[in-house]
């Protein structure tokens, strides 16, 4: 009765119920009470006037339970009337063979939908945490191409493609794009760093 969100109770019995009936009909189908907690930390006015509109929100039409966990205010009441539903029912089913059978049915129907939902969302995470990493793959092939790319384009502008022996091929390793390049000119054999991007080597012109 007091969501710390403070979200409105009535919408979030609302969508318990729809969450409940996407999970698995058959356990939505199943017998519900009401039960209002952490009545102790609102007034009587606001009590009131969340209760009624839950009661109306659901169409409630059964008893209706205002307790608090954390003090104790009506849960030896609500428990008791828990027991006395159970012990009833298991009496009943054992005197009614039919009505045992149908909850025998129910309740391995309701595990059949529970598996297949879950399942179903188990297969959703992992397309999505799949999409994901194909995402961030591709992602990071393109920047390393679109860093491989800037490179050699600084490299021309600073050494002139003039000077560039045309033999100049590309390659694609691994998703980079490596250009080999070879200085033209003839004599000298000492070899010097540049700031060249991975996988270019040069030789000084003579």
């Amino acid at each position: 009765m007091a969501p710390i969100d403070g979200s409105d109770p009535a919408s979030a019995a609302c969508s318990v119920i729809h969450e409940l009936e996407r999970f698995s009909p058959a356990l939505a189908a199943r017998p519900r009470w009401l039960v209002l907690n952490k009545i102790d930390l609102v007034d009587q006015e606001t009590l009131k006037a969340r209760r009624e509109a839950i009661v109306a929100a659901l169409g409630w039409q059964g008893p209706v339970y205002e307790v608090s966990a954390v003090a104790g205010t009506q849960t030896q009441t609500l428990c008791g009337d828990l027991m006395t539903h159970l012990e009833q029912l298991m009496e009943h089913y054992q005197t009614d063979a039919g009505a045992l059978a149908a909850e025998q049915t129910a309740q391995e129907q309701m595990q059949h939908e529970a598996r297949e939902r879950i399942a179903t969302l188990n297969r959703a995470r992992a397309e999505a945490r799949s999409d994901a990493q194909r995402g961030l793959q591709l992602g990071e092939a393109r920047a390393v191409v679109a860093g491989a790319e800037f490179g050699l384009e600084r490299y021309s502008r600073q050494y002139g493609s003039a000077s560039l022996n045309e033999r100049s091929t590309l390659g694609d390793q691994g998703g980079q794009r490596i250009a080999h390049q070879r200085w033209s000119g003839a004599g000298s054999t000492r070899h010097e760093d540049v700031d060249a991007p991975i996988g270019v080597t040069s030789r000084p012109r003579a």
